[in-house]
């Protein structure tokens, strides 16, 4: 009987296994050629939105960010990739200036989790409850210290075109990727400003940027 109890105190003390997590990707991550580059591999991938939160670039040097937005149909387009705890880590050490915290995505109609191989790379049973999915977002924390609305460095073309084709390789919803193109050309133009929200059903692209004149005749 003894036996049996340290046997049972000694399984109380053993951490539990972690299971693989859910990145909600908004930036460069969105390109698999990345994520192979930063020798990661993608237990999953789920075409998702991070509802009630903007896409911006305000951290510091230039990178994407995901920041609260309370404006009806705000929301953020990605993909969420599921991410083995030593992926997860890894990606983590890689990306600097910015922390995770927990998020809740809404996949895409007709989209969610794979059915996992094993019980051994399945995410947590917990990570799929009532039609979204719950798991990790990197939100930045080196923020630009420009004034309101403008950025203190604007993102590279290099790191928008990475953005451009990850939203089109997982074929994001054409209205979302559209409006990606568009804040790609406000940084090509060379304006160190912050983008509109994307709206869900919102009015045509014309009138999102009407406070952005050097996108005018480019919309077409």
């Amino acid at each position: 009987m003894q036996q049996m109890i340290l046997e049972g105190l000694a399984a109380m003390r053993r951490p539990a296994a972690r299971k693989p997590t859910y990145i909600f990707s908004y930036g460069a991550n969105m390109s698999t050629e990345r994520v192979r580059q930063r020798d990661m591999v993608a237990l999953d991938c789920v075409n998702t939105t991070l509802e009630g939160y903007r896409l911006t670039f305000n951290h510091r040097g230039g990178y994407a960010n995901v920041v609260a937005c309370d404006l009806p149909g705000a929301c953020v387009h990605g993909v969420a990739l599921l991410l083995s705890p030593g992926d997860v880590a890894r990606l983590k050490r890689a990306e600097y200036g910015y922390k995770l915290v927990d998020c809740v995505m809404t996949p895409y109609k007709g989209s969610g989790p794979s059915s996992p191989v094993d019980g051994n790379v399945g995410p947590d049973p917990d990570a799929e409850a009532d039609g979204v999915l719950h798991g990790k977002v990197f939100v930045a924390t080196n923020l630009s210290e420009a004034p309101p609305g403008m950025l203190e460095n604007r993102p590279s073309t290099r790191y928008m075109t990475l953005l451009r084709v990850g939203v089109r390789e997982h074929e994001l919803d054409p209205k979302y990727v559209q409006w990606l193109e568009a804040v790609a050309r406000i940084y090509r133009l060379g304006q160190n400003v912050e983008p509109p929200p994307f709206i869900t059903d919102g009015p045509p692209l014309e009138a999102q940027f009407e406070n952005f004149p050097w996108l005018e005749g480019s919309l077409d």
